[in-house]
């Protein structure tokens, strides 16, 4: 059996395998915001060393930093300050934790009744909140109109802010990555300059339906998978969009997608296709057998979608010597010139520079 057939075959298998053990509650930040949710206020769980709602802050950049399928805002909270003090920039940097709760925490921590919760899987794509008989609400937000309430929160109570970079891990890392695709506020002349950092996720969204073909080594619609109807829904391609994405719609998205600054930072030993909470369903088995490769891939599909030139703002680094770590990651020297604006450390963002064309701006720091 070719080694293209063999990926195949071993899709098709994992398609139906278990899904990972679901996330014990997380420890509740304790602040919260109001969003809006279809007429109805909710209250949105974050964590910061600051009130959104307070007084008026100084600083010209944030960072927003995306937990994971565990829900702990309070530790990626730390990650980024610490983060920050290694970057000698925790004083010039507003820096928050928005913490997407599901029932899990509500029942285990009796949040408010108006605390605004989301399935396990939906929050990560963008989806609606929800409203079950056991906690009922009188509306519903989707998790990245929610992101969306809280950049512009950021706006409202930091007059002078410029930059807004949106960090995230893992799941959090399929948020921003799907995020920085869908949103309107990115490129509004009323918004600040807004960068994604998209650290170790373990699927993308892809921009067309083809994927690698390892024999070939191009992309093609895949012939034959145990996913053939379903393998380009979304979250990992255009077709069947929530009704977040589908307000723009897909034509839309993968046109606008190219002109968003994202970096893509992946772990060098991030390489387990055994990993417990690697997604192995057959649709992400399409796009690679672990995270790193999965993040070499989709930086080919970049160029190969959309060519280099038109890709300028999307850059693609290695990071050595670290696996599936939030914090290492998140605190590495190439995330740190991303995140604070560290063009001294530009240097340590290095592994796939190829989606940079020559003379385009220097990454994220050049708006």
């Amino acid at each position: 059996m070719t080694l293209g057939r063999a990926f195949i075959a071993i899709s098709v298998a994992l398609a139906a395998a278990p899904a990972a053990v679901q996330a014990a509650p997380a420890d509740p930040c304790s602040r919260s915001m109001p969003v809006q949710a279809e007429g109805a206020t909710l209250e949105l769980r974050y964590c910061a060393d600051f009130d959104l709602l307070g007084a008026s802050r100084s600083q010209r950049r944030a960072v927003i930093v995306v937990h994971g399928s565990d829900r702990n805002a309070v530790d990626y909270l730390r990650y980024v300050q610490d983060a920050a003090d290694l970057a000698g920039e925790r004083s010039r940097t507003l820096l928050v934790a928005p913490q997407f709760v599901t029932e899990e925490e509500l029942r285990a921590s009796n949040l408010p009744p108006q605390t605004v919760y989301w399935s396990e899987s939906g929050w990560k794509e963008g989806n609606r909140s929800l409203d079950e008989p056991a906690y009922p609400r009188q509306g519903r937000v989707s998790s990245f109109a929610a992101m969306e309430q809280l950049i512009e929160r950021l706006q409202q109570v930091a007059p002078d802010l410029d930059t807004v970079v949106i960090a995230g891990h893992s799941a959090g890392g399929q948020f921003v990555q799907r995020f920085a695709a869908g949103n309107d506020l990115d490129g509004n002349p009323d918004t600040v300059g807004i960068h994604y950092l998209v650290a170790n996720p373990s699927s993308y969204l892809y921009f067309s339906d083809e994927r690698l073909d390892r024999d070939l080594d191009q992309f093609i619609v895949p012939v034959s998978t145990g996913c053939r109807t379903w393998y380009n829904d979304y979250k990992y391609g255009l077709d069947d969009l929530n009704s977040y994405m589908a307000a723009a719609g897909a034509a839309t998205i993968a046109q606008r997608y190219p002109g968003r600054r994202v970096a893509y930072l992946l772990g060098a030993d991030d390489d387990d296709p055994n990993s417990s909470s690697l997604d192995t369903s057959c649709a992400a088995q399409h796009q690679g057998r672990h995270r790193r490769e999965r993040g070499e891939i989709f930086a080919r599909h970049l160029r190969d979608r959309f060519g280099v030139v038109e890709v300028g703002g999307h850059e693609t680094s290695v990071i050595p010597g670290v696996g599936h770590s939030g914090r290492r990651m998140l605190q590495s020297d190439c995330a740190l010139y991303y995140q604070f604006g560290r063009s001294d450390l530009a240097g340590a963002c290095s592994g796939l520079q190829a989606t940079e064309p020559p003379g385009a701006p220097a990454g994220l720091n050049a708006r």
